[in-house]
């Protein structure tokens, strides 16, 4: 296609028609822009495959750690006198579930899919990442303001990590389902030429 602009460019004679693409030309940009897509999806979903379970197994170690030793970890022991352990356990066991209702949610994401359930785990995912603020927000606010608030950033992640991992999740969704009606419209705006 480049050589034949480039010999009309060379010759001084130009035909529109030319410039556009043949039938077999589209179907091949479609073709790759339609593996390009693909590609990036399987990235995608791979990625935030790995952090997730990565991020939702630390949150499991944390709670089994604080049933083991109980304010064992620096984190947890900020703790002591305003949560039961029962608490912290089931707080870092909500987070790890948030984090993980959000990366089932991209791995299930399919544009296509009839019952969406990757959309009802996403926004159970939002649930109770917004419920983990509240729970642990709360209670850094309550050592916060028994013990002053020097070493307080250091808690700061509990009640923002599963909020942050569910934004980046829904983000990437939306960078996916936006990939497949560009490729769509790409394909409706094809053109044909007439054979004379």
């Amino acid at each position: 296609m480049r050589q034949r602009r480039d010999a009309n460019l060379q010759g001084g004679t130009t035909l529109q028609d030319e410039d556009y693409l043949e039938e077999e030309e589209q179907e091949e940009v479609i073709e790759q822009l339609e593996r390009e897509g693909a590609r990036q999806q399987r990235y995608v979903k791979q990625l935030l495959g790995f952090l997730g379970v990565f991020l939702a197994a630390i949150y499991l170690l944390f709670a089994v750690h604080q049933v083991v030793s109980p304010y064992g970890t620096r984190h947890h022991f900020a703790f002591v006198g305003h949560l039961r352990e029962a608490a912290v356990v089931a707080g870092e066991l909500g987070g790890g579930a948030s984090v993980l209702l959000a990366t089932a949610a991209v791995l299930l994401f399919q544009q296509d899919q009839p019952q969406r359930l990757w959309k009802q785990l996403l926004q159970l995912s939002a649930t109770l990442a917004m419920l983990e603020g509240l729970f642990w927000g709360t209670a850094v606010f309550r050592v916060c303001r028994s013990v002053g608030a020097e070493g307080v950033w250091r808690l700061l992640w509990l009640p923002v990590a599963p909020l942050l991992f569910y934004l980046v999740s829904m983000q990437a969704i939306n960078s996916l389902a936006a990939l497949t009606p560009e490729v769509a419209a790409l394909k409706a705006s094809r053109y044909r030429f007439k054979r004379a």
